[in-house]
């Protein structure tokens, strides 16, 4: 089995509990050769949630862009040679966005916002907890094949106010 970690998505997600936070955009792809063939990209790795809500659930996705650029994350990928592949997601501080001392009490969640055909994978929120799991599955792949992602993060009526809650996922291709 080889492992190749392409992306460690600066998806630095930063957000804020019930406060104004200055616009911060640094929107760049990042990609690999998967050395079996074709490339693997992440989109728009740095993302901005709209204020947060006390006990409200924030989403990121094609349907709820992000508030620094209209945009949200996908995975992109074109002319896949493995057999069988898989994508697996972890977040830092064990899947919870902090900010200095403050940790929001809810993971945040991941999934494929949008079926994809050939694309086998998780569509109910994944918490971004433990080790990496495994989002995606797929094999060969001719042409290219985007995978929209929805990222969303609870807020509890008890998580403190603050600014610059942050977390950053890693997105890691693995061929069979």
């Amino acid at each position: 089995m080889k492992t190749r970690t392409l992306v460690l998505i600066g998806v630095l997600i930063i957000a804020l509990a019930a406060m104004a936070m200055p616009v911060m955009a640094d929107d760049v792809g990042v990609s690999g050769d998967l050395g079996s063939g074709g490339t693997f990209t992440v989109t728009n790795q740095t993302l901005k949630f709209a204020s947060f809500a006390p006990g409200s659930t924030n989403y990121i996705s094609p349907t709820a862009l992000d508030s620094i650029g209209s945009n949200f994350a996908s995975i992109h990928m074109t002319d896949i040679n493995d057999p069988a592949w898989h994508i697996d997601v972890s977040g830092t501080n064990s899947g919870y966005m902090t900010t200095g001392s403050y940790t929001l009490g809810s993971a945040m969640g991941i999934k494929n916002a949008t079926a994809v055909s050939g694309i086998g994978g998780i569509t109910a929120p994944q918490a971004l907890t433990g080790s990496a799991a495994q989002l995606f599955t797929g094999g060969v792949l001719t042409g290219t094949t985007d995978i929209p992602l929805e990222l969303s993060q609870a807020v509890a009526v008890g998580d403190t106010a603050a600014t610059g809650y942050a977390i950053t996922v890693t997105v890691q291709y693995t061929s069979s």
